[in-house]
């Protein structure tokens, strides 16, 4: 396997693996998740659950493959290929945490 497609894999594994995160947490969510807030940090709008649960994952892992295949010609520069993944449980994170609040 190239090195190339070894990192294209796993960030792409970390991508789908916040959808552990959220199954851990899935219980503790509201059914509609606030997912944007207002300057004065009420929130204005909301998701269901179960599409952020299982959307949020699919779409990061998306974003990385687009990304990835991007940076592809791109060699030397493997940590590149780790910013979504890292922004993934970042955001992923920062959900739950605003959901369980």
């Amino acid at each position: 396997m190239k090195s190339v497609t070894k990192h294209i894999v796993l960030s792409t594994l970390l991508c789908l693996l916040t959808l552990a995160v959220f199954l851990v947490f899935y219980s503790k969510l509201p059914q509609s998740v606030p997912v944007h807030f207002d300057s004065a940090g009420t929130p204005n709008s909301f998701w269901p659950r179960n599409a952020l649960v299982f959307g949020g994952p699919a779409a990061f892992s998306v974003i990385n493959l687009i990304v990835a295949f991007r940076l592809k010609a791109q060699e030397g520069r493997s940590f590149l290929y780790y910013i979504t993944p890292i922004l993934a449980f970042a955001i992923t994170g920062i959900v739950i945490y605003l959901g369980v609040k």
